[in-house]
């Protein structure tokens, strides 16, 4: 949609709408922006609907559910890393991902459950919630989250 208002003092733009357009031109719009927010438009957070545009100008705004959205979110990420307390040793176990074969639908296609193996060869499934508690995309977050884990235990 192209600009009604103008960012110049409110008697210029006053002037322009009236003689340019009309005042029913106006309302329109009005009316159009406020079907879009609904009857609680009053209520919406400005500051909010602002950050979504520039969000969405930015290439960071997906509608869900999305065709492909485990690559939105994950990317080609092949490698999570996973803590197994299990391994007194080596509890972070690295988690190797097939692009090809990556996850599997359960629950009548209401969950997702991400499939890899660790470096023993051993099975994991987990479900994309459980990253960033006990499976994590990088090494160093692994670390963290055992350290604390750790420092909880003792």
């Amino acid at each position: 949609m192209k600009r009604l208002t103008s960012k110049r003092n409110w008697e210029e733009a006053k002037s322009d709408l009236k003689h340019e357009m009309g005042y029913s031109h106006i309302w329109k719009r009005l009316a159009e922006i406020e079907n879009i927010l609904g009857d609680d438009g009053d209520d919406y957070d400005l500051d909010r609907l602002k950050e979504l545009v520039q969000a969405d100008r930015e290439g960071k705004c997906v509608v869900l559910p999305c065709k492909d959205w485990l690559e939105i979110v994950f990317g080609k990420q092949e490698v999570f890393y996973g803590i197994d307390m299990e391994y007194i040793e080596h509890p972070i176990r690295e988690i190797s991902v097939d692009s090809s074969s990556r996850c599997i639908w359960c629950g009548g296609w209401k969950n997702v459950v991400i499939k890899g193996y660790d470096e023993n060869g051993f099975d994991w499934d987990f479900e994309p919630e459980e990253i960033g508690e006990t499976v994590f995309l990088t090494r160093e977050e692994a670390e963290a989250a055992l350290e604390k884990m750790k420092g909880g235990n003792e």
